[in-house]
């Protein structure tokens, strides 16, 4: 499947889901749900059927993998989920693990960075 960005937001557009030019659940789902709503004779863009088939988040053709890349910024949001994620640096730098098994994982994480 080869589709630029603004081809994927148009097709987000016309599926109905937000336009962000990423094709992933929600847009998988609204072109599954639309295939699954064809009656006969109807016409229908061919990216559709392409759609339905990927996983994951699938990205324009036009994108390079530098653009993907996004440093982590910390939420602004205050529930609990995202204060988990922007406290994970300090809670990790704290963690002490206990168990053989964390021990290993520790080791381990340690030595990607």
């Amino acid at each position: 499947m080869e589709m630029t960005t603004e081809e994927i937001k148009a097709l987000q557009t016309e599926l109905g889901v937000t336009a962000d030019g990423i094709i992933g659940p929600n847009t998988r789902a609204a072109a599954q749900d639309r295939v699954n709503n064809l009656r006969m004779g109807q016409d229908i863009d061919p990216n559709i059927f392409s759609v339905t088939g990927t996983t994951g988040l699938v990205r324009g053709s036009d994108v390079t993998e530098e653009e993907v890349d996004e440093p982590f910024t910390e939420s602004e949001c205050a529930c609990p989920m995202c204060s988990c994620f922007n406290t994970i640096y300090t809670r990790w730098e704290k963690f002490t693990p206990q168990l053989p098994l964390e021990k290993v994982l520790v080791k381990c994480i340690n030595e990607i960075n």
